[in-house]
């Protein structure tokens, strides 16, 4: 109620957002599973709590038991590789994409491509591996993507780009075209 929202833009055709609306749902109101980045993407791709994943951490506080996640914490496996958003859209014949952070894996640990824990729960991976780990999770595409900063892209975001957010957009545009 009191929400208007206009997906029309005057420079983008946006007829098929447009019919979704129009059709569908119009979403108003915005919660997370998570305070957290990467648990929150799990969330939103699994369907499930990010505590729900196999690499949660559980402990003991001292005021009973606790289920942490964190961003080296949140990982897909499993069931969560086979099903999940992106292999949803596919099976309908979408092509899936995407772009921007992501901060999640789907082995163990992101060691395993290679990455390298930068600073306390970042990890620092090549453009290349940060690409590997998105498709390893059901995306045809995955380009904009960073797990750090924009250095890790080497020359393919930094020559044309002075900061993540023009980097992303313009790759989730092209994509779109």
């Amino acid at each position: 109620p009191g929400y208007n929202v206009n997906y029309q833009t005057a420079t983008e055709d946006t007829s098929n957002i447009d019919r979704i609306a129009s059709e569908g749902v119009n979403f108003t109101r915005a919660y997370t599973a998570s305070s957290m980045c990467s648990p929150s993407r799990v969330a939103l791709l699994t369907g499930r709590y990010p505590s729900r994943g196999a690499y949660a951490l559980y402990s003991e506080g001292s005021d009973g038991s606790q289920t942490r996640i964190t961003v080296p914490r949140s990982k897909m496996s499993g069931i969560d590789l086979e099903y999940n958003l992106a292999t949803a859209l596919r099976s309908l014949n979408y092509t899936t994409g995407s772009f921007g952070k992501w901060h999640l894996t789907s082995t163990e640990s992101l060691e395993a491509y290679g990455c390298s824990v930068s600073s306390g729960d970042e990890y620092s991976c090549d453009y290349a591996t940060a690409q590997a780990t998105v498709r390893d999770a059901g995306f045809d595409v995955a380009e904009g993507i960073y797990i750090t900063n924009m250095n890790t892209c080497g020359t393919t975001c930094t020559d044309s780009f002075s900061h993540n957010t023009e980097w992303v957009t313009y790759e989730a545009m092209s994509f779109m075209k």
